[in-house]
């Protein structure tokens, strides 16, 4: 029996920057905050650095806790990175396909046109079950835009095409 493997959510994360004043742009404290300040959810997140001990690398370390459900592959992927770069909000960037990432020598962007919707439905026995869906349609008229990337969401866009290279839609 072959075992399936979930994309499980949480509410609780902990990520780690490495050389985050070296990231293009830097991710200073103050980009930090203000990029968790975009994700809706959060509702309590802390901050501390860390120098290592052997290659003396900087890091800085990110504690999150959303009242809604985050998916590991999300954070897995750097999406969350990329979340916090472009000021997407979750649920956009879980339901992006690769048309609608653009990257060009000219001008790169990401066109934001739908977005992940949670709700609850009965099953056969009655029971109550979480589901979670696309909507092929943003929150709002204003939800429907474009997205002018700059060089490190192109990194983290580039990064998760090697991970990912011939995806159907795009794996968060």
């Amino acid at each position: 029996m072959k075992s399936e493997i979930k994309d499980r959510q949480s509410r609780k994360y902990s990520i780690t920057l490495n050389n985050p004043l070296v990231m293009i742009p830097p991710m200073t404290h103050e980009q930090i905050k203000q990029e968790i300040g975009k994700l809706g959810s959060v509702v309590y997140w802390c901050m501390a650095d860390e120098i290592g001990l052997e290659e003396k690398t900087p890091h800085t370390h990110i504690y999150l806790y959303s009242d809604s459900p985050i998916r590991f592959s999300t954070i897995k992927n750097r999406g969350v990175l990329l979340v916090f770069v472009t000021g997407m909000r979750v649920g956009e960037l879980s339901t992006l396909k690769p048309e609608d990432i653009q990257i060009t020598d000219k001008n790169s962007f990401i066109h934001v046109c739908r977005t992940e919707i949670h709700y609850s439905e009965e099953d056969e026995q009655g029971q109550r079950k979480n589901v979670v869906g696309v909507q092929d349609f943003p929150k709002s008229e204003a939800g429907d835009r474009y997205i002018i990337l700059n060089s490190f969401a192109i990194q983290i866009l580039q990064r998760i095409k090697e991970l990912n290279p011939n995806p159907k839609r795009v794996s968060f």
